[in-house]
């Protein structure tokens, strides 16, 4: 009777064990997902649509917009004006005939 009680004991201790270290690995694995998903170094006033978990670079939703933060106009493909003022525009050369 006391050999049945202790086993019992050890397979409950064993199950408590394995039920505590998959809670932790699945907070863990949440925590991980939400900083992911969350960027507090990218403000980027809604010109983006997340950024780079490691850099913290901005990745840039609104077309003529580039920049760490989403901070600049393209000028490279003929975009000015101001994208804080949300008021990035082309001057693009005209289609070829």
């Amino acid at each position: 009777m006391e050999e049945e009680k202790r086993e019992m004991e050890t397979k409950l201790a064993l199950w408590l064990a394995v039920a505590v270290a998959a809670t932790v690995t699945t907070a863990e694995e949440g925590e991980e997902e939400e900083d992911k998903n969350s960027c507090p170094q990218c403000d980027a006033g809604g010109r983006a649509s997340g950024c780079d978990p490691e850099s913290g670079r901005c990745l840039c939703a609104t077309k003529g917009v580039v920049g760490d933060r989403c901070d600049e106009c393209d000028r490279i493909n003929h975009y000015f004006g101001d994208p804080v003022l949300d008021n990035c525009f082309c001057q693009c050369p005209p289609p070829p005939v």
